[in-house]
């Protein structure tokens, strides 16, 4: 960050204490070539969010407080952007998923 002749670099770090996910996925073998589908990831529990902040020299404590009181409020569009992540990152590892292997076999 730099205004005029005056800059400042440092790292912002944030870090929740706990949290719990609830996942469903889903397997349809009703097509010729099975189909493996993520149907949920939602937060079931959502422990506390703690920021800190470096490179501000004396703002650091203060700044760090105030960010964590705006995170509070935050705390929902938080939630949903892990949500939307993970269920991202899940698809992806689905269409990687052999579900063929665990076909049932009809006799």
């Amino acid at each position: 960050m730099k205004y005029g002749i005056i800059g400042a670099t440092g790292q912002i770090d944030g870090e929740i204490d706990g949290i719990i996910l609830e996942a469903t996925a889903s397997v349809d073998y009703s097509k010729e070539s099975c189909i493996t589908k993520i149907d949920k990831i939602q937060v079931s529990e959502f422990g506390k969010v703690t920021v800190s902040m470096t490179g501000l020299w004396r703002m650091n404590n203060f700044l760090s407080s105030v960010v964590n009181i705006v995170t509070k409020f935050w705390k929902k569009n938080i939630i949903q952007m892990i949500e939307d992540k993970l269920k991202e990152i899940a698809e992806v590892q689905a269409l990687q998923f052999d579900c063929e292997k665990y076909r049932p076999q009809v006799s």
